[in-house]
């Protein structure tokens, strides 16, 4: 069965390994490079995502089949000048088996 769920500190070690997926995808693509240096997140990567869980400005999600994570997707909460709230995602993988 196909579900998702917020993340929890025991999926760390899958996430960051997707991320690693998600990293050689896009930077192996056009615009990859720049994609790399400029939106990339930083290492050490199981240190932000860690902080991401407990931060309540930020959503962390996996993706499941048949309870096996195969994706994950981050979302941030950002204030805008106006005090207008706005969700951005700003990671989004899944593995290529899990697409279809």
């Amino acid at each position: 069965m196909e579900h998702t769920r917020p993340a929890e500190t025991a999926d760390l070690g899958r996430v960051v390994a997707l991320f690693g997926e998600l990293h050689d995808e896009l930077a192996a693509m056009r615009g990859g490079g720049l994609w790399a240096a400029r939106e990339a997140r930083r290492e050490p990567v199981e240190a932000s995502l860690a902080a991401q869980l407990d931060d309540p400005d930020a959503c962390v999600l996996v993706g499941l089949i048949d309870e096996v994570v195969v994706g994950f997707g981050v979302i941030v909460v950002e204030t805008l000048s106006g005090g207008e709230r706005l969700g951005r995602i700003t990671e989004l993988f899944v593995e290529e088996p899990a697409r279809a």
